[in-house]
């Protein structure tokens, strides 16, 4: 009886410890109405004007004070249209989420850039692809966070809990 008693402690120690680990929500984002603008600097700087697109994204965050709000020290990554920024690798520069659809953030990766500010321009040797901001863009956050494996793990850790009770319980009835 000892025994499935510290297993269940044991096993709810360890799914709390990894998933607090692990925790970061995953806040989604629409960036509406970005000019798309494809210039081929192979072909003597031809432009394609595609018009204006929308690019799906999100950031990843830790709401530490658990205001809403998520500054530059609670984010850990920013990603745009398929092109992921890392805050511990150096490639945001700025953050700000302040609740609603209030974003602001400048980001910096390989043959990339990001801002709120600028849109989000990237591109090789042969090529630029422009997706930039005037007056019809903005952002949207098209969800709260979204629960990560984390809290699945906390859920999990609970429902073993609970088994682990209840068979302690049939063990003592016998």
């Amino acid at each position: 009886m000892k025994k499935i008693s510290f297993l269940a402690k044991a096993a709810v120690a360890a799914c709390v410890l990894v998933s607090s680990a692990a925790h970061a929500d995953r806040w989604n984002l629409v960036f509406h109405d970005l000019h798309h603008v494809y210039t081929d600097l192979s072909n003597g700087g031809e432009e394609t004007d595609y018009g204006y697109v929308s690019l799906d994204g999100y950031f990843l965050a830790d709401d530490f004070n658990h205001d809403g709000q998520i500054n530059f020290s609670e984010v850990s990554m920013v990603s745009l249209g398929g092109n992921n920024f890392i805050k511990s690798a150096g490639e945001i520069a700025t953050f700000s989420y302040t609740g609603g659809n209030a974003v602001s953030f400048n980001a910096y990766g390989y043959r990339v850039t990001l801002s709120t500010s600028g849109g989000l321009v990237y591109g090789s040797g042969g090529y630029i692809d422009d997706f930039g901001v005037d007056a019809k863009s903005f952002i949207t956050v098209t969800a709260a966070p979204v629960p990560e494996a984390s809290s699945f793990t906390l859920f999990l850790a609970g429902l073993l809990s609970i088994g682990s009770l209840s068979a302690m319980r049939r063990l003592r009835g016998r």
